[in-house]
Formats: C-alpha cells, sequence, structure tokens
C-alpha cells in the first residue's frame, strides 16, 4: 500500500514547456505516465520520454497513420529507485515526435 501519492501532473497541459517536482525518502516508487503527442509525419512511431533528474526513465509510444493528427499514448507504470530528496521532471521527445498545448499529461508519483 503506498505511503503517499503527488499528482505532478493531472491533465496538465504541455504548452511552451513541462516542467515539475516531487519529493521521496528514497527507495522504490511507482510511477503513472500518460500523454498524447503529434507528428508532422504520416506513418510514424511517437515517443514521448519522462526525464527524473536529467535521465530517461520511462517512454510513453503510440502510432500515427497520419501527419498532424494528435494521438493518445499508450499509458505506463513503473518501479523505480529513486534517491531521497528532491527530484525534477520533464519531458523529451524522440524522432519527429512534437508535442504542444493540445497535448496533455499526468504524472503521478507514490512512495512505498
Amino acid at each position: 500500500m503506498p505511503k503517499q501519492k503527488t499528482m505532478v501532473w493531472s491533465s496538465q497541459s504541455y504548452g511552451t514547456g513541462l516542467t515539475g517536482s516531487f519529493t521521496t525518502n528514497g527507495g522504490s516508487v511507482r510511477v503513472f505516465f500518460a500523454g498524447s503527442a503529434y507528428s508532422r509525419s504520416a506513418n510514424v512511431t511517437l515517443a514521448v520520454n519522462l526525464v527524473i533528474d536529467n535521465n530517461v526513465q520511462m517512454t510513453l509510444n503510440g502510432y500515427t497513420n497520419e501527419a498532424d493528427s494528435h494521438k493518445s499514448l499508450v499509458p505506463a507504470i513503473a518501479e523505480l529507485s529513486l534517491g531521497s530528496g528532491i527530484h525534477n521532471v520533464s519531458l523529451s521527445t524522440s524522432g519527429s515526435t512534437v508535442i504542444d498545448l493540445n497535448d496533455y499529461f499526468t504524472l503521478e508519483v507514490s512512495s512505498k
């Protein structure tokens, strides 16, 4: 049973950038990450990375058949081991993936 839940982003628009932070006592944390993205090219894989303390920790993936169509990406849950203290989070993209103010993200961190 989780001891503490932190909602870093709840259906938050990417806008001009999306950053946040959360605090842990160290050890194992459960991370739920969901969002959307698009590409200006057709028939490509979409990928949005969750960056924690300057390291890519999780990636959301999807596929788009058409260009310029925002797609929901497959949500992900992961168990991560983090040191105690404040952790900074941000997003990055891979390939031709684009995120903008029409893309929304949820990030919840639960410590055990």
